[in-house]
């Protein structure tokens, strides 16, 4: 049973590495960063938390075009600023936690 376990446990791991290769939007990144941390392995947490960090720095460096945005449009502002920003730190909440207790932060 407990290798039952185990392998169950090493096949989630797996195919959560798979989807956060596969995750293209925020909305994704947030889903496998919820369930990284529901498997609880370091390891992807760490890995999670990278994708996010990437995910971020590319919104920083495309900000200054949403700020040009935003002078014409506050809709389409949100549209690309909030929202990411939302999903992102939805992501965020579900890693950082588990960061700052394994001493990653």
């Amino acid at each position: 049973m407990v290798t039952d376990l185990q392998k169950t446990r090493d096949g989630l791991i797996l195919l959560t590495r798979t989807a956060l290769r596969a995750a293209s939007s925020m909305e994704e990144v947030a889903e496998v960063a919820e369930a990284a941390a529901a498997i609880g392995d370091d390891e992807l947490i760490r890995e999670v938390a990278d994708r996010i960090g990437e995910e971020v720095e590319d919104a920083i460096r495309s900000s200054g075009a949403w700020d040009a945005e935003l002078t014409y449009s506050k809709v389409d502002a949100w549209a690309q600023t909030g929202h990411r920003a939302k999903a992102l730190a939805k992501a965020w909440g579900f890693i950082a936690p588990l960061l700052s207790s394994s001493g990653d932060e």
